[in-house]
């Protein structure tokens, strides 16, 4: 009797980037985590999806029509405006000619930007361990999960007196981390709204949300933090060339990696002589199975452009990118 051995080969077709589409209508019943298991194959890539899709504010409300974008595009980034500034100049010599009247005209504009502005919101910030609320949403009208703008919220103050017509943010708890040099405790907080104060009352507080940016729900808390979009003007300011730190906070909602757009915390601040404005390297030893790291040359991963700056930290949004940025990546004011 003859036996025979049969095998069968499998071969499974993986999804690749290169794969998915450039672009993606929206139908009813479509969340970004669908879209992206039907393109790239794996529902996790959404925070990178929506990276690439500025105008969507909250990744979990996407709509019939809306088209998602599956690749970079060379538009402005996902949480940054830019806006050149242009130079007046009244009534330029060159155009005058010696013993003729001033041209009549009242200004001449200069096409040369002489900087670049940035507009970004710190979603993710660092507290001090030892912070404290000033308020809880205990409940909200209309009854729904997920609460938006113009919902009327109620409130469980804390110690601290709330303020009528006040805007405080809310926010919610999402980890702990140690600063790299002195070991400081700090809490991560993500912005996810900001309420309005309407009436205060000894034991409970009415307000009204006036802007999400993230998910609000009950149970939030509130905190005088800082929440409005700020400006920054990228300038060349003089910082020592040996300051160096790492990246030790990445944007709450990212996975353990962020790419362009993205907002980091650094391990050194104004005590280093830095500013808002300052324009930094990130910088990697590669990663080679072979040989001791003492003999590889760093290489250039980014840029970051500082935006808020504090005693030993500093936020910083990353403009430049030509891999994921990491925990633990140095940045440095080198060349």
């Amino acid at each position: 009797m003859r036996c025979g051995l049969v095998i069968l080969f499998l071969f499974i077709a993986m999804p690749s980037y290169a794969a998915a589409p450039a672009y993606s209508d929206v139908v009813a019943g479509d969340t970004l985590w669908d879209l992206c298991e039907k393109h790239m194959g794996a529902g996790w890539h959404w925070p990178q999806i929506w990276s690439y899709n500025p105008e969507i504010t909250n990744p979990h409300w996407i709509y019939p029509g809306d088209r998602i974008r599956f690749t970079p595009s060379s538009l402005p980034l996902p949480i940054l405006n830019i806006a050149r500034v242009e130079t007046t100049v009244e009534n330029p010599p060159e155009l005058v000619s010696p013993g003729e009247p001033p041209v009549e005209t009242k200004s001449l504009v200069v096409k040369e930007p002489e900087a670049l502005g940035y507009r970004v919101r710190l979603l993710t910030q660092l507290v001090d361990s030892a912070h404290s609320a000033q308020g809880r949403i205990m409940n909200a009208t209309p009854e729904r999960v997920l609460l938006r703008s113009g919902d009327q919220v109620f409130i469980k103050p804390s110690k601290t007196l709330l303020e009528v017509n006040k805007v405080y943010a809310t926010y919610r708890e999402v980890g702990k981390v140690r600063h790299p040099k002195h070991r400081k405790r700090y809490t991560i907080i993500e912005i996810t709204g900001a309420v309005r104060i309407e009436v205060v009352d000894k034991h409970v507080v009415q307000g009204r949300l006036i802007e999400t940016w993230l998910e609000v729900e009950r149970g939030h808390q509130l905190a005088d933090v800082r929440w409005a979009e700020i400006s920054v003007a990228e300038k060349p300011v003089d910082v020592p060339v040996d300051v160096k730190g790492q990246v030790f906070v990445l944007s709450a909602s990212s996975a353990g990696s962020v790419a362009q757009g993205y907002l980091v915390y650094v391990d050194f601040g104004s005590d280093a002589g830095l500013q808002a404005g300052q324009m930094l390297n990130i910088v990697r030893i590669p990663n080679h199975r072979m040989g001791p790291h003492k003999y590889l040359a760093e290489e250039n991963v980014g840029r970051v452009l500082i935006v808020d700056v504090m005693k030993d930290t500093s936020a910083a949004v990353i403009v430049d990118a030509i891999d994921a940025i990491r925990l633990g990546d140095r940045v440095t004011s080198g060349s």
